[in-house]
């Protein structure tokens, strides 16, 4: 798998909490009421129904003001709870449209991890392949199964119905970063950098592909404009996301720190602050799964990143404390982030 791939399933795989969400509503029971000598209210009985679908809705409502807006979801955890992402897809499409740019960043997401995560572990050729003919495979191949089953689940209906409606997901990446969504800034930048990089393979003699001719990504926008924006935030997930434009970004502008130990450390740093890093994050289990840390669920972060790092962990606990150093005092012109 080329780096561009790994860095895109890496970021478009993981989640940040484990815990299960239910998008689906149980269907509504239309059996006829019995008839009453006398009905009460019609007021009465929406007020009933609606208490008999939705108790804790009713109940919020009644409780609110009568101009309280209703809260904003929280696509982001809705994302790590999720365990279907064409329910999710679905569920966040309404807010994408109206231009809520978490909405449109996770709504990107789940498109392109679904869309080479099917390919990748779901069709051989043009064939496509059954879960269990799936399962084989990853036998064969010494895989954890559990990485197959875990990427039916949560896209297997991308490849079973039209999804067309959901719309293309690198134009509600587009959309997200014009926004300041920041991880969608520091996204684009890391698909900047990697298709920089292979269209550099191309100049130097490389055959032609899909990948390396594409049309260019991020609008004319400059990636580490888009970087520091984005670090700026001191998001978590944003700053992993940097991590893994440092896999591209050091081979066009060599640093004074090597490409994986920057990486490496940039990750770290966003596991130390609150990105989801134990051995059972989604980033572990279906975008990294030889990572070796899934045994330990409930292991440390800095554990995990020690187990990936290998014989590179000083250099990379020492780079990590130099950039949150850096990010604490502000000094974002200090991060190898370039002129």
């Amino acid at each position: 798998m080329n780096r561009f791939r790994f860095g895109t399933v890496l970021v478009a795989g993981l989640a940040v909490v484990a815990a299960m969400y239910v998008w689906h509503q149980m269907a509504r029971d239309t059996a006829t009421p019995p008839r009453a000598p006398k009905q009460p209210p019609i007021a009465d009985i929406r007020a009933e129904r609606m208490q008999a679908e939705a108790p804790a809705a009713v109940a919020s409502h009644a409780q609110s003001s009568p101009n309280e807006k209703p809260a904003e979801k929280d696509f982001r955890k809705l994302f790590a709870q999720s365990r279907n992402y064409w329910d999710y897809a679905h569920e966040i499409l309404s807010a994408a449209r109206v231009g809520n740019a978490d909405a449109q960043f996770y709504l990107s997401k789940v498109l392109e991890f679904c869309d080479y995560a099917n390919r990748a572990y779901f069709r051989r050729g043009n064939a496509a392949l059954t879960l269990d003919q799936a399962l084989q495979l990853a036998v064969k191949q010494n895989r954890p199964v559990e990485v197959t089953q875990a990427i039916f689940e949560r896209c297997h209906e991308f490849d079973a119905q039209d999804a067309t409606e959901l719309g293309s997901s690198m134009d509600w990446l587009a959309k997200a970063t014009k926004a300041g969504q920041p991880v969608a800034q520091a996204t684009t930048a890391q698909k900047m950098f990697s298709q920089d990089l292979l269209k550099s393979y191309v100049r130097a003699g490389a055959a032609p592909t899909p990948e390396n001719t594409a049309a260019s990504i991020g609008d004319g926008a400059d990636p580490r404009a888009l970087l520091r924006a984005a670090i700026k935030t001191l998001d978590p997930e944003a700053l992993f996301t940097v991590g893994m434009a440092q896999g591209a970004y050091e081979q066009l502008h060599p640093s004074s720190h090597g490409r994986n130990t920057n990486q490496l450390a940039w990750m770290l740093v966003a596991c130390q602050r609150g990105f989801d890093c134990s051995g059972n994050a989604d980033w572990i289990t279906t975008g990294c799964p030889n990572c070796g840390t899934r045994s330990a669920a409930n292991q440390s972060p800095d554990n995990t990143m020690m187990i990936i790092a290998g014989d590179s962990w000083p250099a990379v606990q020492q780079r990590a404390q130099e950039i949150s150093a850096e990010l604490d005092a502000g000094q974002w012109e200090e991060l190898d982030l370039g002129p």
